[in-house]
């Protein structure tokens, strides 16, 4: 097995990487981008080989509780606002069709998750999102048979690099 090596890497400025991958997971990440999500997508499509999958996970921006998602952003220090934007699934595909022609289309879900993915966020302590994690995920299988957007504060997404 060899040993794989860490790049750092600004997405959104053009890059040169002869090594491809087999697949890229972008963990809410993209909509930090979105001031040039083109080079950013085309970027992590010419790190991909033909035909792997970019999998997502991404802050909905219908979501209906969106404006205290902004205002959290302005007022905590944690954040650096000035670089972030409102991801959607379709607003992330429009500057890069030709990177990633085949989507398999977005889930709008994750109630639960959210809680447990942003627990830095919410300064919650690693006892309590133990304790909450079971219950809060078991209550996230019937809150995801709701329709619509509006009321998920997230998607996840897979696309296929042409």
């Amino acid at each position: 097995m060899s040993k794989g090596r860490a790049h750092v890497l600004d997405l959104t400025q053009p890059q040169r990487m002869e090594q491809r991958f087999d697949a890229a997971i972008v963990m809410g990440g993209l909509h930090h981008c979105v001031a040039d999500l083109g080079t950013t997508l085309a970027n992590i499509a010419a790190l991909l080989k033909p035909g792997a999958p970019l999998m997502m996970f991404e802050p909905n921006r219908e979501y209906v509780l969106q404006f205290a998602r902004d205002l959290w952003y302005r007022v905590d220090g944690y954040f650096d606002a000035a670089t972030r934007g409102r991801a959607g699934p379709w607003r992330c595909a429009s500057p890069c069709r030709r990177c990633f022609p085949a989507r398999a289309g977005a889930v709008f879900r994750r109630a639960g998750l959210f809680l447990i993915y942003n627990s830095l966020v919410f300064r919650m302590p690693h006892g309590l999102k133990r304790a909450v994690s079971p219950p809060l995920m078991a209550m996230e299988a019937g809150f995801n048979r709701l329709p619509g957007k509006r009321l998920f504060s997230s998607f996840t997404a897979r696309w296929r690099r042409g």
